[in-house]
């Protein structure tokens, strides 16, 4: 999904249902969505009309490098997924490739003041929404996840 959200910042991942089941068993935020939808918008009501329990995972790319592929995007979702599921999925070379694209990015960033200033603020704000929705038990949930990642370990 397109967005404002720099390159150089973690790209967020949204986890959507609009079963409730499925919502309660994975901790997933409902989807409330109204508005201009594409495939997977008409999947998902398509499901639902038939009572086949399904969810969504989107990542937020940024708008001003948007073409694919983008495997710091790919990384993102791979690593909600098993997170998710608790699964370990091989992926281990897309991080490698996350940071070239990044770097790439940064390179083509520097070459162009203006796009530099835009993502400069784009970063600024994100951080300051970072900061001011930091709580205790998002700060605890986000540290769980990323010591899982390092011991592979997928219990909750």
């Amino acid at each position: 999904m397109l967005s404002d959200t720099p390159h150089s910042r973690p790209l967020p991942v949204g986890v959507y249902t609009t079963d409730p089941t499925v919502g309660a068993r994975y901790a997933m935020e409902p989807n409330d969505y109204t508005g201009p939808t594409g495939m997977i918008g008409v999947a998902s009501q398509q499901m639902m009309d038939e009572r086949i329990p399904a969810a969504s995972l989107w990542v937020s790319v940024p708008h001003y490098v948007s073409s694919p592929p983008n495997p710091k995007a790919q990384d993102a979702l791979l690593t909600e997924l098993e997170t998710l599921l608790r699964v370990q999925l091989d992926h281990a070379e897309i991080p490698e490739e996350a940071v070239k694209w990044s770097s790439a990015v940064d390179q083509l960033s520097r070459q162009d003041p203006d796009i530099a200033e835009y993502i400069g603020q784009l970063e600024e704000a994100r951080d300051a929404e970072q900061v001011e929705g930091a709580t205790g038990d998002t700060i605890a949930a986000e540290l769980e996840k990323f010591l899982r990642r390092q011991t592979g370990d997928d219990s909750r």
